[in-house]
């Protein structure tokens, strides 16, 4: 498994972001590039597709504050 795929918060950031993708919700801005980083793992990881404004809100920020941020491999879905 990935670690990557659940990460333990606390009750009131896992209320903030509900079921939001990035283009609704981010982290505080010193978990944001992390956060990303891990998003799209995840969704490369299973092949999931993002929508328009989710992926227009990951390259905004993966191009502006978070430049330069690598995500790290990750295993195979079986």
């Amino acid at each position: 498994s990935d670690l990557r795929t659940l990460i333990a918060v606390s009750a009131a950031s896992n209320n903030a972001k509900s079921d939001k993708d990035p283009s609704n919700w981010l982290p505080r801005s010193e978990d944001v590039c992390r956060f990303l980083a891990d998003w799209v793992a995840v969704k490369a990881r299973w092949g999931l597709a993002m929508d328009p404004s989710e992926w227009g809100r990951v390259k905004n920020q993966l191009e502006g504050p978070c430049a330069g941020t690598r995500v790290a491999p990750w295993t195979p879905a079986p």
